[in-house]
């Protein structure tokens, strides 16, 4: 009986970690979603140039792989922040949202 009960314990902490690690994966999703859009919108039709393809192609693949990686590895990341404290809590949150927009020509 203990040894179902720690188990049931661990399932339990796991599906609660990953719980936290999608919910916070959530503002991290919103804000490549909003920096692809943005990009759209101000480099308009040089959206079909190499450059423009790349970029949105770019924030294509962090707004697919980052949360992902979020969900799992949240904690860490979180702790690594803490400790850094280089960036603010919301840069951490969603990074997306202070990218710089590029400009073509």
């Amino acid at each position: 009986m203990p040894i179902s009960f720690r188990q049931n314990v661990w399932e339990d902490v796991g599906a609660i970690y990953l719980v936290a690690g999608m919910v916070l994966s959530i503002p991290l999703e919103a804000s490549y979603v909003y920096a692809i859009c943005f990009t759209w919108w101000n480099v308009g039709l040089g959206i079909f140039s190499i450059a423009g393809l790349l970029a949105i192609a770019t924030i294509g693949v962090y707004a697919i792989v980052d949360p992902i990686l979020r969900t799992l590895f949240w904690l860490p990341s979180l702790l690594w922040w803490i400790w850094m404290g280089e960036i603010s809590f919301w840069r951490w949150l969603g990074p997306g949202f202070y990218v710089p927009a590029p400009v073509f020509t």
